[in-house]
């Protein structure tokens, strides 16, 4: 089995309306993202992928994501939010909190599928560093 990792960055922002400490403010981060996929055998280029065409699709995703501000569906809405929104704040919703577990989860699920089809690739895991010191992973695997 050949392993292949890139390394991706996105600044963003969000809050976490369940939290019950400093994180249910409205905050940022400079997301270090890791996306690994792997295949059996090498493919024509006697590549796992080529990084250009792994870029190219997380990029697909990722440029939605920069200097976005995440939200969760379920939050009542906030002045606050209303307000970003009214001015141009670029707002993703997902159906939980965003927190770096969920985004792990989300980008995993939309990067399966292309990936599998368009280049031959699994992908074996996400990961995302929200500091230096802090990272969650997923796997797909329960």
């Amino acid at each position: 089995m050949f392993y292949l990792t890139k390394v991706f960055r996105v600044a963003c922002g969000h809050r976490l309306h369940k939290h019950k400490g400093l994180c249910k403010n409205l905050h940022g981060h400079n997301l270090k993202i890791e996306v690994t996929v792997a295949r059996d055998s090498l493919n024509e280029n006697d590549m796992v992928i080529d990084f250009s065409d792994l870029k190219a699709e997380v990029n697909n995703i990722l440029d939605g994501w920069d200097h976005a501000f995440f939200v969760n569906a379920k939050e009542e809405p906030s002045e606050i939010l209303a307000h970003l929104e009214r001015c141009g704040v670029r707002m993703i919703s997902f159906a939980e909190d965003p927190t770096s577990e969920i985004l792990c989860v989300y980008l995993f699920s939309q990067l399966k599928e292309p990936l599998r089809k368009k280049h031959g690739v699994d992908v074996i895991s996400v990961a995302i560093w929200e500091s230096d010191d802090s990272k969650t992973t997923f796997t797909g695997l329960m």
